[in-house]
């Protein structure tokens, strides 16, 4: 799924396109709302509907062939799905089915594969959210929807304490954020938190925030990550560079690991230090496990291009940086 600014076309936004009376069967009501982000720019459009507006997608799809569809919803079978995605959605959006069935994940991921997008919300305790990401981790789901509910219908702004953590969690994801955005400062703080996609309700519809300056944010912050990455030299060492981790406040130098792309990829995405283990060769993602983050306050270059400063809050470190129980892993006095 490309980065994306989402519309959104359901019951609760179809006050801003009529006056009259309406029900959720409504097509014409339907239709004039995704019109009108339509025409407003949208290129990604997510109608949150049932099986009865299946003839909305259809329509959707042979009027606007390049406008990205996410159905979304109460789908309570893989039968639904697939309807959906035959009549022209390029995106499934399962919700509470996975609360209630989550052995249905495994399955569902197999079928519909990319297409597939998983959905949470806020309204769970933030330990079932992170078991209910570990469960679409461990099932190969490619992209998450995380909706915070408590702000979706408000204009106070969002909310990423939870997000963070998820994107943590799930670097390789596609993730989408949704829930009170309603100025770009807020787009802002979501690319820099890691959203890949953000999806915007009221906003859109009020005028509030273009969807065209809107997506422009996304991308320009996705090519910033490109080119640092390009910017770094990997092929000095055999695609890998040094990564000296230093205190933000002290300026004490805390300890050294190695990047490859990947791992600089994801530390750029998620604001929180990646390192590849030459011993293990994988990614090691710092803090898994010990829950001892780093979070990157920024990160400088050599004069070289081969080597990387990341200089990290130390508010994010319960317990001390080293295994040894020191607060530097460079305990040793040689001269």
């Amino acid at each position: 799924m490309e980065n994306s600014i989402i519309g959104c076309v359901e019951q609760e936004y179809l006050r801003f396109i009529t006056s009259d009376k309406f029900n959720e069967h409504n097509d014409t009501s339907f239709w004039k709302a995704a019109k009108l982000l339509i025409d407003r720019g949208v290129k990604t459009l997510q109608v949150i509907t049932d099986e009865s507006q299946i003839r909305l997608v259809k329509k959707l799809k042979n009027k606007f062939p390049q406008l990205v569809i996410i159905a979304g919803g109460n789908i309570q079978s893989s039968t639904s799905a697939k309807a959906f995605l035959q009549a022209g959605a390029d995106y499934i959006v399962i919700e509470r089915y996975f609360q209630n069935h989550p052995n249905k994940i495994g399955s569902f991921s197999k079928i519909f594969g990319k297409h597939l997008i998983a959905s949470i919300s806020d309204n769970s305790t933030i330990e079932s959210l992170l078991s209910q990401i570990s469960l679409f981790k461990k099932n190969g789901v490619r992209t998450i929807l995380y909706v915070n509910e408590k702000r979706k219908l408000l204009t106070e702004g969002v909310s990423i304490d939870n997000f963070s953590k998820i994107r943590g969690l799930v670097p390789s994801a596609h993730l989408i954020y949704s829930g009170g955005v309603t100025q770009y400062e807020d787009i802002k703080r979501l690319c820099k938190t890691g959203a890949d996609s953000i999806l915007i309700g009221t906003a859109l519809y009020t005028h509030t925030i273009n969807p065209i300056k809107a997506e422009m944010y996304l991308h320009d912050y996705k090519y910033k990550i490109i080119k640092c990455i390009k910017d770094v030299n990997f092929t000095k060492s055999r695609g890998l560079v040094p990564a000296v981790i230093q205190d933000n406040s002290t300026k004490n130098i805390l300890m050294l690991g190695y990047m490859n792309t990947d791992a600089l990829r994801r530390t750029l995405k998620t604001r929180k230090v990646h390192f590849w283990s030459r011993s293990r060769q994988e990614i090691w993602f710092k803090g898994k496990k010990s829950k001892n983050f780093l979070l990157v306050h920024s990160i400088s270059l050599d004069c070289d291009q081969d080597a990387l400063l990341i200089s990290v809050s130390e508010a994010t470190r319960s317990t001390p940086i080293c295994h040894t129980g020191s607060n530097t892993c460079f305990l040793y006095s040689l001269l």
